[in-house]
């Protein structure tokens, strides 16, 4: 519980050190904020985003040294000190004494949401995308101490502004530490949807919706992971609000911290570029419309670029094109960067298809098929869809919701020709949660059969009672296990990753010089050898295409150094149906069965190493 508290005492520091230096950053523009909620999150998101950037400069010139982040944590501090005088006009009052019984009752399923993310922040990382992504690659940049190319990685060219937060943790050999800096962005993005709803439409609505939110699977899922979904989501958050803002205001400051957060949403994960587009072109349709000029839209767009271009412009100098691998046709890439491109596009295994009658059929397929969007959001979906149809024309009167359900739809187009996965849509979600129980507000008062409709809003708190972190709390209370010698976090690590003891056993035992080959698996974080990954679905290293027999394969593999695979053989880690990573795995097969020793068996992994070392 030490280490939790030490953690969370981390967490406030870097909470109060991002929102001085958003204050330092907009003091000197007279923005008016409806509340000092909205100053807040406002102050604190800008604030995480200029300390990203911060780090990513430190990356490129090779700066990420423990002692040039102490001095800059040291200078940080004494900022934060600074400004101490910014803090006298924020009230700290809280109290329940004029809440309803009703409202108290809401604030059950967002405690219990959020200390499962407290929870599972705390123990350490296993979900899939932190190992093989969000983690695995700033714990080899922390290595190196610098943001030096990694090419053979596949996602090594993607927009990773939050996971340079992560750094500081990484480099001080703590990983459970990155999950806290996400969770913060969650409880921000949470905050953020509260202070809206509460603004735009009543207190209890706001409520309700913050709870209807953490409930929902997608959410739960990520909810204390080292992941990047609510750093685009409470950006894209914001950038719509802010946008918002300007139009009931004009007041430009607000069009160009909209930019700022979007051009952040953008930093943060490719899905950022769909949030940007789908509200740039509400913004142009506005400008056509009259109700902008050119001159607005310009501003906002300048303010995008500024804020959001940055580490496309890191790919484009190294690949030529600034979303490697994908559209290479497009920016003309190499025969190898159009083979990956093709990859990716038949390696899609989520989703329900791309074409029109799919489209058509997308409410359909979202309520009755979510297993094939993951995470089974249909919990949302479904009061969304009947209290929207039951509003009928109440919706088109209402400014504000029809700029919302545009922004929706606009994002929806774009998410189902790219990437049809529920994790995919959080962003969304605060707004759905907002419109969904500001329509159940207004039918419930109206004490007719579209009361009884309202309460299908119930529904979509349903995976409330799907929230579990037994096992997560092992580790974080330090229980230990009577049936194994293990620690309490070797024996959960083991327990949840089936390669863990196959990966402890290889830390143990191979030399500096060795080199591992990982196959049907790519969650290579706990590995502290040298590793490359060879599935050819994730990564970029292997040619399969141009290799005709297992004695080409193990060439090549001999001359890139690798002196043992490991193959996982439990594991999907590429679609099985594509007739070229068929021939990648047959491949593998036989090269291991040629050249390779019998396998050293590690419960459900295999270890590989060669007859002639």
């Amino acid at each position: 519980m030490g280490r939790v508290l030490l953690r969370l005492v981390w967490m406030g520091w870097f909470l109060l050190l991002s929102r001085s230096l958003g204050y330092i950053f907009l003091k000197n523009f007279r923005i008016s904020f409806a509340s000092h909620g909205e100053q807040w999150i406002t102050e604190t998101a800008l604030g995480l985003g200029i300390l990203s950037y911060v780090l990513f400069l430190c990356g490129l010139l090779g700066l990420w040294h423990k002692w040039v982040l102490g001095l800059l944590g040291t200078l940080g501090t004494l900022v934060f000190i600074r400004d101490l005088n910014s803090w006298r006009a924020i009230p700290l009052k809280f109290s329940l004494k004029t809440w309803t019984q009703k409202e108290a009752w809401v604030l059950l399923p967002i405690t219990l949401a959020l200390l499962y993310g407290v929870v599972n922040a705390n123990a350490p990382p296993t979900d899939w995308d932190s190992l093989a992504v969000h983690l695995a690659l700033p714990k080899l940049y922390a290595e190196w101490e610098t943001l030096r190319p990694a090419p053979w990685r596949l996602h090594a060219w993607d927009p990773m502004a939050l996971e340079m937060l992560y750094i500081p943790s990484l480099l001080w050999k703590d990983p459970a530490s990155t999950a806290m800096v996400s969770l913060l962005f969650q409880a921000l993005m949470a905050a953020a949807l509260f202070v809206v709803g509460r603004q735009i439409f009543s207190f209890r609505g706001a409520l309700l919706a913050l709870s209807l939110f953490l409930v929902q699977p997608a959410v739960i899922s990520v909810s204390g992971t080292s992941g990047t979904d609510f750093g685009v989501g409470l950006y894209g958050l914001l950038g719509f609000w802010c946008t918002w803002r300007w139009k009931q205001s004009r007041q430009s400051l607000w069009l160009y911290l909209s930019g700022i957060f979007s051009g952040l949403a953008m930093s943060c994960k490719l899905t950022g570029l769909l949030l940007a587009a789908a509200l740039g072109i509400l913004l142009l349709f506005s400008v056509l419309g009259k109700k902008a000029t050119w001159k607005d839209f310009l501003a906002w767009t300048s303010m995008l670029l500024l804020w959001g271009s940055p580490w496309y412009l890191r790919t484009a100098i190294y690949t030529g094109n600034p979303v490697w691998p994908h559209f290479s046709s497009l920016f003309h890439g190499t025969p190898r960067d159009l083979i990956l491109a093709a990859k990716q596009k038949m390696a899609v295994m989520e989703g329900v298809g791309h074409h029109v009658s799919d489209l058509l059929l997308l409410p359909l397929h979202l309520l009755f098929q979510p297993e094939k969007f993951r995470y089974g959001s249909q919990f949302l979906m479904i009061p969304f869809f009947i209290l929207g149809i039951a509003s009928g024309r109440d919706l088109l009167k209402n400014s504000f919701t029809r700029w919302v359900l545009s922004y929706i739809g606009l994002f929806t187009l774009g998410w189902f020709y790219v990437l049809q996965s529920w994790r995919y849509f959080i962003p969304l979600f605060p707004w759905m949660a907002l419109l969904v129980c500001y329509w159940s507000q207004e039918h419930w008062s109206q004490k007719s059969w579209k009361r009884i409709l309202s309460s299908t809003l119930a529904i979509g708190f349903i995976p409330l009672f799907s929230l579990s972190a037994n096992n997560a709390l092992f580790p974080v209370l330090g229980l230990t296990s009577q049936q194994t010698q293990l620690s309490p976090e070797e024996a959960y690590l083991s327990h949840s990753i089936n390669s863990y003891p196959a990966m402890d056993f290889l830390n143990k035992n191979l030399t500096s010089q060795d080199k591992i080959l990982l196959f049907r698996e790519v969650r290579g974080f706990y590995l502290d050898k040298e590793y490359l990954v060879g599935d050819p679905q994730n990564e970029t290293l292997i040619p399969y295409e141009n290799m005709s027999s297992p004695l080409d394969l193990y060439h090549y593999l001999r001359a890139l150094g690798i002196t043992c695979v490991l193959v996982n053989p439990s594991l999907i880690t590429f679609n099985p149906n594509v007739p070229e990573f068929q021939k990648a795995e047959h491949l593998m097969k036989a090269t291991l069965a040629q050249f390779a020793q019998p396998p050293l068996n590690m419960g459900s992994v295999l270890l590989y190493s060669w007859k002639n070392r």
